[in-house]
């Protein structure tokens, strides 16, 4: 199957194995954490900082050859918390 295949746990998708370092920038996220910090050991950056639970939603600007402009966090509505959210 395909890496990003919902149904393929192998994937890049749902994996949960460490990141390896790559060339390019990694933007990544599935992980949520407290702050979105650069990692120069993975050349990468986890963005997940935790929305759905109340923390903040991130985001990354970045230039054309990958180089990190602007990191922007905006405080999450209580309305749009996990518990407030009704799903069909």
């Amino acid at each position: 199957s395909l890496p990003f295949e919902p149904d393929n746990r192998e994937g890049v998708v749902w994996h949960r194995n460490p990141i390896l370092k790559l060339e390019k920038l990694q933007v990544f996220g599935h992980t949520p954490q407290e702050n979105a910090v650069y990692d120069v050991d993975i050349n990468g950056i986890n963005i997940d900082t935790g929305a759905y639970k109340g923390n903040f939603l991130t985001a990354i600007k970045v230039s054309k050859n990958a180089e990190i402009l602007d990191l922007i966090s905006h405080q999450t509505h209580e309305l749009d918390l996990v518990d407030q959210v009704y799903f069909l």
